[in-house]
């Protein structure tokens, strides 16, 4: 009898531990999680961890849901400067309420229209690595009021900074095009270089020193050999400098980006599609 009194007590205490059990899980499961709010560069950010954990996230799982064209600048941006992985942080990217939604294992990057899409996308790729950034709407408009255009490029930046650098020369380039190609028709006639408006040019700096690049196409010829320029007076121009510091910021006429290597690659790339968000669609065969 004793021996039943003693098996019967084990018994209900294992099943309310396990009931215990089932009730965490289902707290833990389904408790809404703490989450913070606020705006970050224009962008609504909704978070359940705080936001300097973002540069945890390197690795991502991009979602193939859809091919709408915002989406698909914001995946090769996304692409451009993290590293895929399928067990990543999972991103997804679709329509609705605008902003960057950040839970423990996936994002959702919103909008309603494509500049909204774009414009969370570019907020997400600032919080993972860190940037301080602009109001992107700032960005946009340094661009749209520009009748040219310089580029700088600190002697120090290295590789990936360089090659931000030339993500932002072709958008650049694919601007000037864009702009020259006046009845739109894909098709760039002479009578439409010789009207152009809208010049590029680069420039290397050194100690505050600008040397001038050739930049040579089918559009613009310009080429200034043993010739240097205080760069202070270059304008409107965008500058990429390696620093400590990290931001992509607008001051006046000059768009200055600043960071590490791999910051300045992120903060180009960034520029690139705000700049012209349907050129690198185009490179790989989208429109």
């Amino acid at each position: 009898m004793a021996e039943e009194e003693k098996s019967s007590k084990l018994v209900t205490i294992a099943s309310v531990v396990a009931v215990v059990l089932v009730v965490l899980f289902a707290l833990a499961k389904f408790t809404p999680k703490p989450t913070t709010e606020e705006i970050k560069y224009g962008v609504k950010i909704v978070s359940e961890f705080p936001l300097e954990e973002m540069k945890y996230r390197q690795y991502l799982a991009l979602s193939n849901d859809t091919n709408m064209a915002p989406e698909l600048t914001c995946k090769f941006e996304l692409s451009g400067t993290s590293t895929l992985d399928p067990q990543g942080y999972r991103v997804d990217i679709e329509e609705g309420d605008y902003g960057v939604y950040l839970g423990v294992k996936e994002a959702k990057i919103k909008g309603k229209t494509n500049q909204e899409i774009l414009n969370a996308c570019h907020a997400f790729a600032c919080l993972k690595d860190n940037i301080n950034c602009d109001v992107f709407q700032n960005i946009d408009e340094f661009f749209n009021n520009a009748k040219s255009m310089s580029i700088i490029l600190d002697e120090s930046v290295a590789d990936a900074g360089g090659r931000g650098y030339a993500e932002i020369v072709g958008a650049l380039s694919y601007l000037q095009t864009k702009r020259v190609d006046l009845d739109k028709n894909g098709v760039v006639e002479q009578s439409e270089v010789d009207v152009n408006e809208f010049f590029i040019y680069p420039f290397t700096m050194k100690d505050g020193i600008c040397t001038p690049q050739p930049y040579n196409t089918i559009i613009q010829n310009w080429s200034r050999r043993n010739e240097t320029v205080d760069c202070g007076k270059i304008a409107p121009a965008i500058f990429m400098k390696y620093s400590n510091e990290t931001q992509l910021k607008v001051y006046g006429s000059r768009l200055v980006l600043e960071g590490g290597d791999e910051q300045l690659h992120t903060e180009a790339i960034i520029v690139r599609d705000i700049i012209a968000p349907e050129w690198i669609r185009r490179i790989y065969g989208y429109n």
